[in-house]
């Protein structure tokens, strides 16, 4: 299976990806320009420290566009923090916390808006697998922790 991961600029938590290094069967790739999108089994978009300005990027180098494409198509898309936020209709910086940009579209694949807040929350989930689709196939039920960091309040209409 391979996996394609966006590299940001200001990529956070990097090691978040350290978990598939323990597969054989799974392919990590990071990729920088839209060209090398196409084959993948996953796309996944990682937590960001400047989410609005590496989603600017994504759109000028055409990454963005082609990740809309391909989910068009069916291929998963996975966003972790900021990536997950990216995944929206916008990102609102009403505080200008990440510079002079106070709203910006995202990439409209999850009914999903967020704005970002000064206070940063970090929180310790634990939770059941909802879903036996795709991925998730055979871990109805399935326990599973996790964190949470983030800057801001995503809110929408998404089933998580």
């Amino acid at each position: 299976m391979t996996h394609h991961h966006i590299k940001l600029k200001h990529m956070s938590n990097f090691t978040d990806m350290d978990a598939f290094n323990l597969y054989d069967d799974v392919s990590l790739r990071y990729i920088t320009s839209a060209e090398e999108l196409g084959d993948e089994d996953i796309i996944i978009i990682p937590g960001s420290k400047s989410t609005i300005f590496d989603l600017i990027e994504l759109k000028e180098k055409g990454i963005a566009e082609r990740i809309v494409k391909l989910a068009k198509k069916g291929t998963i898309i996975f966003g972790i923090c900021g990536g997950y936020q990216m995944l929206g209709n916008k990102i609102e910086d009403p505080e200008k916390l990440e510079g002079n940009i106070r709203e910006i579209s995202g990439l409209g694949l999850l009914n999903l808006n967020t704005t970002m807040e000064k206070s940063k929350n970090t929180l310790q989930y634990n939770g059941t697998v909802l879903s036996e689709n795709g991925l998730f196939k055979g871990l109805l039920g399935s326990e599973i922790k996790g964190y949470e960091i983030h800057q801001g309040i995503t809110n929408g209409v998404e089933k998580g």
